[in-house]
């Protein structure tokens, strides 16, 4: 198989990233060792993701953010930063800004189920499930993918967004 570009995880960066590119004439692939059926339907991990208003904007010029439900998302209205055993933090009101809010506080569930919809529906994206990457060589000009099935994947450009925890 043959892509121009191979985003290696599909987490909400990669989906997120491979939907920004589907904009654009390239072939993406991505790929990632969960199962579709996963992907589609996250579990609860008990983490909430904080977004930016810059973040929301991207989401909704991608198609994510509609596909959230809106009574899931709640409104940061302040914000304190703190470090360790300092007494000193930092203290953000939404008060202080032109925007009603800081920001959005949203499940990573919903976020991931909503992205993978998306890159899912996109002609542009193929989704390439329940295999990892066995190895990889670059050069100068592409990447060959070695996959856990055996199968090799090609590409000009290979993006890996697999998160800290991968074993890729």
């Amino acid at each position: 198989m043959n892509f121009d570009v191979v985003i290696v995880g599909a987490g909400p960066v990669g989906l997120s990233f491979a939907r920004a590119l589907s904009a654009t004439s390239l072939n993406i692939a991505i790929i990632d060792r969960q199962t579709s059926t996963s992907l589609a339907n996250p579990g609860e991990d008990g983490r909430e993701i904080a977004l930016t208003h810059l973040s929301k904007k991207m989401l909704t010029s991608f198609g994510i953010w509609q596909e959230i439900d809106q009574n899931e998302i709640s409104l940061i209205k302040e914000a304190k930063v703190i470090n360790g055993a300092s007494p000193y933090s930092l203290h953000f009101n939404h008060q202080d800004t032109s925007e009603n809010t800081l920001g959005h506080l949203i499940p990573n569930r919903l976020i991931r189920a909503a992205a993978y919809k998306v890159a899912k529906d996109s002609k542009a994206i193929k989704i390439i499930t329940g295999v990892g990457v066995d190895s990889f060589n670059i050069d100068a000009n592409k990447a060959e993918i070695k996959l856990s099935n055996k199968e090799i994947i090609h590409c000009r450009l290979m993006i890996a967004a697999d998160g800290r925890l991968s074993s890729s």
